[in-house]
């Protein structure tokens, strides 16, 4: 064997062993009285602890690991300064005693050190269900080229993730463009087997990762029994790929703020959107919501869904905005759902409140339309500032914008679909709105307004356009006409 240390041995009046089985040997000429700590693989630890808790005996991989896990719950504030300066903590160098690569990420999260590494290695890290509870203050780094991946058969569980945080604070993942995968072809029932799980989490940070390949969501930020959402959870740079259900999942949160993310090719299980803001009970919040520089494409169904059935007058007041995001080539052929690239709506009789918008996006219409709207106009607004509108669509009888409103029980209805400086461009001549199953006694008179600039190959083209339309969406919403 050779000795095992990140902090060599001057000074050193015990020496750990490591072999190639496992085993260390008992632990000999060790002198609490002039020398006070003992490293594991750049764990340092008082000796006394160690003693009692492996003195005299010849410690095996087994007993190894739950002996580090009981040595990284105590104090270690006595350690001397070089080990107390070193704080970031190499999970290779824990997963070599412990020989298991879960259990290595289990016990250097559980230690004291605020930043662990997770190592390049010749292979990847394979790794079964991974859960913590109550965990703060740590950063894992993944070095470049490191990736994380499922163990096949480890994942019977329905609700089984790869990372699930419940009860975190001030948790950070940073990666390099790294890999974070599981085996969605071996998950072929249920909808959730996630690759990243929040659960009442509070300033989280998600950076340059590739999240992919799940059973479920590539993320989902939600709620647990404690807490009725998480909070101030950032994500950076990451991508969300070929997962079963949805790119990303938010069910509950205050405070979010994505930026410079891909959430694309979600297939499998319906919804299939890129991403679904979707609560599960009025007491959920989407709060303070906020996409930047996000791309949407490829999915399923919807590039960005946003259903509120599940809130009500009494919940909290919705804050959304999308921007400079690009949505395109979403809703496939295959669903059998109205096509649009962007969905909003709630099938609550009392709706909640709040304000979405998208501002300065670009949306490329593929197949169906840019929106479909359900009884949003009772509720909440919806603002389009500054998009533009491509239209390649194809799908026969589509229409721009889809509404569909029913259920009339709020008067005066509380809800707009503004259209502030937006561009629509397009080759066809089609229905600009297409309204389904409304009250013909509402007034919808003043519930769609603001401007929206046709860009069209002819001026017949706009009139006709505009004369699909009942006239009474036109009394607030100013269309005008340009030819290219």
């Amino acid at each position: 064997g050779a000795p095992f240390g990140r902090f060599g041995d001057a000074g050193r009046t015990g020496v750990v062993w490591v072999f190639d089985d496992g085993r260390l040997p008992t632990m000999q000429r060790i002198d609490p009285g002039t020398h006070d700590l003992l490293v594991f693989g750049g764990l340092g630890y008082k000796l006394e602890t160690i003693r009692e808790h492996a003195r005299g005996t010849t410690v095996t991989k087994a007993t190894l690991a739950a002996t580090l896990a009981a040595l990284a719950k105590i104090d270690v504030s006595g350690r001397p300064a070089e080990v107390q300066a070193h704080r970031a903590l190499r999970t290779a160098d824990v997963m070599r005693l412990s020989h298991n690569p879960s259990r290595a990420i289990e016990l250097a999260m559980a230690s004291r050190y605020d930043t662990l590494v997770l190592d390049l290695q010749p292979e990847p890290w394979i790794v079964r269900p991974l859960k913590f509870v109550g965990v703060k203050n740590k950063t894992i780094l993944f070095e470049e080229g490191v990736r994380l991946q499922a163990e096949i058969g480890e994942f019977q569980h329905r609700t089984a993730s790869l990372i699930q945080l419940i009860h975190c604070d001030n948790i950070n993942l940073i990666g390099q463009g790294n890999v974070l995968a599981m085996n969605k072809e071996e998950y072929t029932a249920g909808e959730f087997r996630h690759v990243l799980t929040l659960r009442g989490c509070k300033d989280i940070v998600i950076k340059n990762l590739i999240l992919r390949d799940s059973g479920g969501d590539g993320i989902i930020i939600t709620y647990s029994n404690q807490l009725d959402f998480s909070e101030n959870i950032r994500i950076d740079s990451v991508k969300c790929i070929n997962n079963k259900r949805q790119g990303m999942t938010v069910v509950s949160v205050q405070k979010l703020f994505v930026t410079n993310s891909i959430f694309e090719d979600t297939k499998g299980t319906l919804p299939g959107a890129g991403v679904d803001l979707e609560p599960d009970r009025p007491e959920d919040r989407l709060v303070d919501i906020q996409f930047t520089d996000c791309i949407f494409r490829n999915n399923f169904n919807a590039g960005v869904k946003i259903a509120l059935d599940k809130l009500s007058n009494t919940s909290h007041a919705i804050s959304v905005l999308f921007q400079d995001c690009f949505i395109t080539g979403n809703f496939s052929g295959e669903n059998p759902k109205t096509p649009a690239e962007i969905y909003i709506g709630t099938g609550n009789q009392n709706p909640v409140n709040g304000n979405i918008k998208f501002y300065d996006c670009l949306i490329e219409i593929t197949r169906g339309g840019m929106l479909q709207l359900r009884n949003a106009l009772q509720a909440f607004s919806a603002q389009f500032v500054n998009c533009h509108i491509h239209d390649n669509g194809s799908s026969p009888g589509r229409a721009i914008v889809g509404i569909l409103e029913r259920n009339q029980t709020r008067d005066p209805l509380n809800g707009h679909l503004t259209f502030e400086n937006t561009f629509l461009q397009t080759n066809n001549s089609l229905d600009l709105f297409k309204i389904k199953n409304w009250n013909k006694g509402a007034d919808f008179s003043d519930k769609i307004y603001g401007s929206l600039i046709l860009n069209l190959p002819s001026s017949e083209a706009c009139k006709t356009i505009q004369s699909k339309a009942p006239s009474d969406f036109f009394q607030g919403l100013k269309v005008i006409c340009s030819e290219y």
